[in-house]
């Protein structure tokens, strides 16, 4: 990561210093296949913050983690799970996991990039460590390659043509009902 600033994790303060904090709403920038624009929204994470603490929930290779007041997030990696665990942290599936189809905070949108490029550099040396591990332990295991592996590797252009396709179907779905609303009040209309 030459010419840029390296995010060190030692522990979990300076994990929460690298990560986006949120403490209240927040400005959000997604992109719109359909429409070809960038559209922003709000994310308030009020609700898990009364809710819950000391968590943490992984989505699409980012976790959010709630920490005294605060909610904070990260890309996944090893070291940050390993971070959460040893802190006593626990995992909660209720917890919502923002940013997790390539949305971005508007105004910690540099450090939001710096960050993913920094989750590339360790899911790079994550995978180098665990290929030293298994030629150590034999070779490969069938139980270690699974779903998880796949769900890692899997690039955000596939994650955003489904969620393109399942866009097209909402509006399929949508002209459809229509159709069939139209022809049922003209079919109520006929008189045989």
């Amino acid at each position: 990561m030459s010419g840029q600033v390296e995010i060190i994790v030692r522990d979990l303060k300076s994990m929460e210093k690298n990560a986006i904090k949120i403490t209240g709403p927040i400005d959000v920038v997604a992109y719109d296949y359909i429409n070809s624009t960038s559209v922003i929204g709000r994310f308030d994470p009020s609700d898990d913050l009364d809710e819950v603490d000391n968590c943490y929930r992984e989505v699409n290779d980012i976790i959010a983690f709630v920490h005294g007041d605060a909610m904070y997030v990260i890309p996944a990696c090893e070291i940050v799970r390993t971070m959460l665990r040893k802190n006593g942290f626990h995992t909660d599936s209720y917890l919502h996991v923002p940013f997790i189809w390539g949305e971005y905070p508007k105004a910690e949108s540099k450090q939001w990039e710096m960050l993913k490029n920094w989750q590339s550099f360790q899911l790079e040396k994550d995978h180098i460590l665990e290929e030293k591990r298994r030629k150590r332990n034999g070779g490969y295991r069938w139980k270690s390659i699974g779903w998880s592996l796949i769900i890692k590797r899997t690039s955000l252009l596939v994650l955003y043509i489904i969620q393109y396709l399942f866009q097209i179907r909402l509006r399929l779905d949508m002209f459809l009902f229509h159709f069939h609303s139209v022809n049922q009040h003209l079919l109520s209309n006929l008189q045989f």
